[in-house]
Protein backbone atom coordinates (compact mmCIF):
# COMPACT_ATOMS: atom_id res chain seq x y z
CA UNK A 1 0.00 0.00 0.00
CA UNK A 2 1.41 3.84 -0.81
CA UNK A 3 -0.18 7.46 -0.60
CA UNK A 4 0.59 9.04 -3.68
CA UNK A 5 -0.24 13.46 -4.05
CA UNK A 6 0.51 15.71 -6.75
CA UNK A 7 -0.44 19.42 -6.54
CA UNK A 8 2.14 20.30 -3.69
CA UNK A 9 3.36 23.90 -5.14
CA UNK A 10 -0.16 25.63 -4.19
CA UNK A 11 -0.98 26.93 -0.61
CA UNK A 12 -2.99 24.45 0.03
CA UNK A 13 -0.71 21.43 -1.20
CA UNK A 14 2.70 23.34 0.68
CA UNK A 15 0.10 23.53 4.20
CA UNK A 16 -0.64 19.54 3.29
CA UNK A 17 2.47 18.15 2.51
CA UNK A 18 4.06 18.07 6.24
CA UNK A 19 1.34 15.96 7.29
CA UNK A 20 1.41 13.41 4.21
CA UNK A 21 5.34 13.30 4.41
CA UNK A 22 4.52 12.18 7.54
CA UNK A 23 2.33 9.23 6.39
CA UNK A 24 5.39 8.55 4.22
CA UNK A 25 3.73 10.01 0.90
CA UNK A 26 5.18 9.79 -2.10
CA UNK A 27 5.34 13.01 -4.16
CA UNK A 28 4.08 13.17 -7.73
CA UNK A 29 5.41 16.37 -9.34
CA UNK A 30 4.75 18.54 -13.02
CA UNK A 31 8.68 18.84 -12.67
CA UNK A 32 11.66 16.51 -12.73
CA UNK A 33 13.61 16.99 -9.39
CA UNK A 34 10.56 18.40 -7.75
CA UNK A 35 8.77 15.01 -6.15
CA UNK A 36 9.85 11.17 -6.24
CA UNK A 37 7.36 11.14 -9.87
CA UNK A 38 6.69 13.26 -12.16
CA UNK A 39 3.45 13.36 -14.37
CA UNK A 40 3.11 17.12 -15.98
CA UNK A 41 -0.54 17.66 -16.32
CA UNK A 42 -0.13 19.83 -19.49
CA UNK A 43 1.22 16.95 -21.19
CA UNK A 44 0.20 13.72 -19.68
CA UNK A 45 2.18 10.10 -21.31
CA UNK A 46 0.57 7.14 -21.47
CA UNK A 47 2.92 5.51 -18.79
CA UNK A 48 2.07 8.19 -16.08
CA UNK A 49 0.21 6.47 -13.27
CA UNK A 50 1.55 2.76 -14.25
CA UNK A 51 2.61 3.04 -10.69
CA UNK A 52 -0.59 2.63 -8.72
CA UNK A 53 -1.58 -0.73 -7.20
CA UNK A 54 -4.57 -2.22 -5.73
CA UNK A 55 -5.04 -0.56 -2.23
CA UNK A 56 -3.36 2.22 -2.66
CA UNK A 57 -4.68 6.38 -2.17
CA UNK A 58 -4.17 8.75 -4.70
CA UNK A 59 -4.64 12.75 -3.09
CA UNK A 60 -5.41 14.83 -6.10
CA UNK A 61 -5.21 18.82 -5.68
CA UNK A 62 -3.60 19.44 -8.60
CA UNK A 63 -5.21 22.33 -10.78
CA UNK A 64 -5.83 25.41 -12.40
CA UNK A 65 -7.55 26.90 -9.19
CA UNK A 66 -7.77 30.88 -9.91
CA UNK A 67 -11.22 31.27 -11.15
CA UNK A 68 -10.19 34.27 -12.95
CA UNK A 69 -7.49 32.05 -15.09
CA UNK A 70 -9.71 29.61 -15.93
CA UNK A 71 -12.26 32.24 -17.43
CA UNK A 72 -9.59 34.02 -19.44
CA UNK A 73 -8.21 30.67 -20.54
CA UNK A 74 -10.70 28.19 -20.70
CA UNK A 75 -9.32 25.62 -23.28
CA UNK A 76 -5.96 25.23 -21.35
CA UNK A 77 -7.89 25.32 -17.81
CA UNK A 78 -10.18 22.12 -19.47
CA UNK A 79 -7.07 20.46 -20.48
CA UNK A 80 -5.40 20.73 -17.20
CA UNK A 81 -8.87 20.20 -15.10
CA UNK A 82 -10.75 17.63 -16.64
CA UNK A 83 -9.39 16.00 -19.37
CA UNK A 84 -6.05 15.26 -18.32
CA UNK A 85 -7.15 14.97 -14.84
CA UNK A 86 -9.70 12.75 -15.55
CA UNK A 87 -7.09 10.28 -17.53
CA UNK A 88 -5.17 10.17 -14.47
CA UNK A 89 -8.07 9.51 -11.66
CA UNK A 90 -9.43 6.76 -14.71
CA UNK A 91 -6.19 5.21 -14.39
CA UNK A 92 -5.76 5.20 -10.52
CA UNK A 93 -9.41 3.93 -10.38
CA UNK A 94 -8.80 0.79 -12.75
CA UNK A 95 -5.59 -0.21 -11.13
CA UNK A 96 -8.37 -0.12 -7.63
CA UNK A 97 -6.66 3.25 -5.88
CA UNK A 98 -8.69 4.95 -4.17
CA UNK A 99 -8.57 8.43 -5.15
CA UNK A 100 -9.34 11.28 -2.74
CA UNK A 101 -9.83 14.64 -5.24
CA UNK A 102 -9.89 18.17 -4.16
CA UNK A 103 -12.72 19.68 -6.06
CA UNK A 104 -14.87 22.62 -5.09
CA UNK A 105 -18.37 24.55 -3.57
CA UNK A 106 -18.28 26.11 -6.72
CA UNK A 107 -20.14 23.04 -8.33
CA UNK A 108 -23.19 24.21 -6.52
CA UNK A 109 -23.26 27.34 -8.59
CA UNK A 110 -25.56 29.80 -7.24
CA UNK A 111 -28.38 28.38 -5.10
CA UNK A 112 -30.34 30.15 -2.17
CA UNK A 113 -30.60 27.29 0.17
CA UNK A 114 -28.20 25.11 2.50
CA UNK A 115 -26.85 22.62 0.51
CA UNK A 116 -25.69 18.97 1.53
CA UNK A 117 -23.63 16.30 -0.42
CA UNK A 118 -26.92 15.47 -2.61
CA UNK A 119 -27.53 18.76 -3.30
CA UNK A 120 -27.53 19.13 -7.67
CA UNK A 121 -24.78 20.32 -9.17
CA UNK A 122 -25.25 23.69 -10.64
CA UNK A 123 -22.17 25.26 -11.96
CA UNK A 124 -22.18 28.42 -14.52
CA UNK A 125 -18.70 29.62 -14.22
CA UNK A 126 -15.95 27.65 -15.96
CA UNK A 127 -13.82 26.64 -12.82
CA UNK A 128 -17.03 25.00 -10.63
CA UNK A 129 -17.96 23.43 -14.59
CA UNK A 130 -14.59 21.49 -14.85
CA UNK A 131 -14.75 20.07 -11.32
CA UNK A 132 -18.47 19.28 -12.00
CA UNK A 133 -17.41 17.43 -15.05
CA UNK A 134 -14.66 15.27 -13.07
CA UNK A 135 -17.10 14.50 -10.43
CA UNK A 136 -20.05 13.42 -12.35
CA UNK A 137 -17.50 10.87 -14.54
CA UNK A 138 -16.66 9.29 -11.79
CA UNK A 139 -19.47 9.92 -9.49
CA UNK A 140 -20.58 5.87 -9.63
CA UNK A 141 -16.88 4.98 -9.22
CA UNK A 142 -16.11 3.05 -6.54
CA UNK A 143 -13.15 4.58 -4.74
CA UNK A 144 -13.75 8.05 -5.53
CA UNK A 145 -14.87 10.72 -3.23
CA UNK A 146 -14.69 14.35 -4.08
CA UNK A 147 -13.71 16.84 -1.36
CA UNK A 148 -15.86 19.96 -2.40
CA UNK A 149 -13.59 22.53 -0.79
CA UNK A 150 -14.95 26.15 0.26
CA UNK A 151 -12.84 29.07 0.37
CA UNK A 152 -9.97 27.82 2.02
CA UNK A 153 -8.61 30.37 4.97
CA UNK A 154 -5.19 30.40 7.15
CA UNK A 155 -2.38 33.39 7.70
CA UNK A 156 -0.94 33.01 4.37
CA UNK A 157 -4.58 33.37 2.20
CA UNK A 158 -4.98 36.01 0.14
CA UNK A 159 -7.19 37.91 1.83
CA UNK A 160 -6.16 37.53 5.41
CA UNK A 161 -2.54 38.69 4.12
CA UNK A 162 -4.84 41.66 2.75
CA UNK A 163 -5.93 42.60 6.28
CA UNK A 164 -2.62 41.64 7.68
CA UNK A 165 -1.19 44.50 5.21
CA UNK A 166 -3.53 46.76 5.89
CA UNK A 167 -3.46 46.70 9.85
CA UNK A 168 0.16 47.25 9.59
CA UNK A 169 0.31 50.42 7.52
CA UNK A 170 -3.11 52.08 8.95
CA UNK A 171 -4.88 51.41 5.81
CA UNK A 172 -8.86 51.00 5.36
CA UNK A 173 -9.18 47.48 4.39
CA UNK A 174 -11.93 47.08 1.16
CA UNK A 175 -14.59 44.31 1.41
CA UNK A 176 -16.38 43.01 -1.48
CA UNK A 177 -19.92 43.11 -0.35
CA UNK A 178 -22.35 40.44 -1.38
CA UNK A 179 -19.29 37.58 -1.66
CA UNK A 180 -20.48 34.68 1.26
CA UNK A 181 -18.65 31.46 2.24
CA UNK A 182 -18.20 28.71 4.66
CA UNK A 183 -14.47 29.79 4.64
CA UNK A 184 -12.79 26.93 6.07
CA UNK A 185 -9.36 26.99 8.46
CA UNK A 186 -6.43 25.12 6.92
CA UNK A 187 -6.30 22.58 9.37
CA UNK A 188 -9.54 21.31 9.25
CA UNK A 189 -8.65 20.33 5.88
CA UNK A 190 -5.41 18.91 6.64
CA UNK A 191 -7.71 16.62 9.11
CA UNK A 192 -10.12 15.79 6.58
CA UNK A 193 -7.47 14.67 4.32
CA UNK A 194 -5.63 12.73 6.64
CA UNK A 195 -8.98 10.99 8.27
CA UNK A 196 -10.26 9.90 4.52
CA UNK A 197 -6.37 8.66 3.72
CA UNK A 198 -6.40 6.97 6.88
CA UNK A 199 -10.29 5.46 6.15
CA UNK A 200 -8.87 4.15 2.19
CA UNK A 201 -5.83 2.68 3.80
CA UNK A 202 -7.81 0.30 5.81
CA UNK A 203 -9.88 -0.31 2.73
CA UNK A 204 -12.49 1.01 3.61
CA UNK A 205 -15.57 2.74 1.30
CA UNK A 206 -15.63 6.79 1.34
CA UNK A 207 -18.14 9.07 1.03
CA UNK A 208 -18.97 10.06 -2.63
CA UNK A 209 -18.55 13.71 -1.82
CA UNK A 210 -17.80 15.76 1.27
CA UNK A 211 -18.48 19.63 1.83
CA UNK A 212 -15.41 20.89 3.76
CA UNK A 213 -16.51 24.01 4.83
CA UNK A 214 -16.54 26.08 8.49
CA UNK A 215 -18.64 26.46 11.22
CA UNK A 216 -20.60 28.94 9.02
CA UNK A 217 -21.45 31.10 5.91
CA UNK A 218 -19.75 34.34 6.56
CA UNK A 219 -19.24 37.38 4.19
CA UNK A 220 -15.95 38.84 3.58
CA UNK A 221 -16.99 41.95 6.16
CA UNK A 222 -17.80 39.23 8.72
CA UNK A 223 -14.22 37.54 8.00
CA UNK A 224 -12.64 41.23 8.64
CA UNK A 225 -14.57 41.44 11.60
CA UNK A 226 -13.25 38.42 12.46
CA UNK A 227 -9.66 39.48 12.41
CA UNK A 228 -10.06 42.59 13.99
CA UNK A 229 -12.03 41.05 17.33
CA UNK A 230 -9.08 37.95 17.56
CA UNK A 231 -5.96 39.11 16.23
CA UNK A 232 -5.66 43.08 15.51
CA UNK A 233 -8.34 44.93 16.66
CA UNK A 234 -6.39 48.18 14.45
CA UNK A 235 -7.54 47.01 11.42
CA UNK A 236 -9.92 49.16 9.85
CA UNK A 237 -12.83 47.69 6.86
CA UNK A 238 -15.56 49.05 4.66
CA UNK A 239 -18.00 47.17 2.40
CA UNK A 240 -17.53 48.06 -1.39
CA UNK A 241 -19.06 46.95 -4.80
CA UNK A 242 -16.89 44.30 -6.00
CA UNK A 243 -14.93 44.72 -9.54
CA UNK A 244 -16.62 44.05 -12.74
CA UNK A 245 -16.20 39.97 -13.91
CA UNK A 246 -15.63 39.10 -10.40
CA UNK A 247 -18.96 37.74 -9.77
CA UNK A 248 -18.86 36.15 -13.55
CA UNK A 249 -16.34 33.83 -12.20
CA UNK A 250 -17.61 32.67 -8.38
CA UNK A 251 -20.95 32.65 -7.54
CA UNK A 252 -21.89 34.90 -4.57
CA UNK A 253 -23.32 33.04 -1.55
CA UNK A 254 -22.53 28.94 -1.58
CA UNK A 255 -23.82 27.54 1.87
CA UNK A 256 -23.18 24.29 3.38
CA UNK A 257 -23.84 21.88 5.38
CA UNK A 258 -20.99 20.55 6.75
CA UNK A 259 -22.76 17.84 9.12
CA UNK A 260 -20.61 15.16 7.24
CA UNK A 261 -16.94 16.38 7.63
CA UNK A 262 -18.45 17.14 11.51
CA UNK A 263 -18.99 13.45 11.92
CA UNK A 264 -15.58 12.78 9.75
CA UNK A 265 -13.40 15.07 12.35
CA UNK A 266 -15.07 14.12 15.33
CA UNK A 267 -15.43 17.50 15.80
CA UNK A 268 -17.27 20.54 14.33
CA UNK A 269 -14.79 22.31 12.02
CA UNK A 270 -13.66 25.43 13.57
CA UNK A 271 -15.59 29.12 13.08
CA UNK A 272 -12.68 31.56 11.78
CA UNK A 273 -12.89 33.39 14.59
CA UNK A 274 -11.21 30.38 16.81
CA UNK A 275 -8.76 29.42 14.22
CA UNK A 276 -7.93 33.55 13.95
CA UNK A 277 -7.87 33.41 17.82
CA UNK A 278 -6.00 30.41 18.16
CA UNK A 279 -3.16 30.23 15.75
CA UNK A 280 -2.31 34.24 15.68
CA UNK A 281 0.97 33.21 17.78
CA UNK A 282 2.27 32.26 14.54
CA UNK A 283 2.65 35.45 12.90
CA UNK A 284 5.05 36.36 14.96
CA UNK A 285 6.89 33.42 15.26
Amino acid sequence: MAIYVNGMGGGIGRALWPALAALDAKRISGSPGKGQLTCNLQNLSDSDGDWFCPGDVFIFPAAWSKPDQCRKDPQGAWLVNVENTGRLIEKALEKKTTVIFFSSDTVYGQQKCTLDENSQLLATEEYGKMKAAIERRFSSATGFCALRLSYVTSFWDGVTRYFIDCAKTRKVAEVFEGYERNMVWIDDVIAATCALTAMGCRGEVLPRAVNVGGAECISRRQMAEAFANAVDDSLQYREVAAPDNFFSSRPRRIALDVSLLTSILQRSPSSLGEAYRKHKGALHD
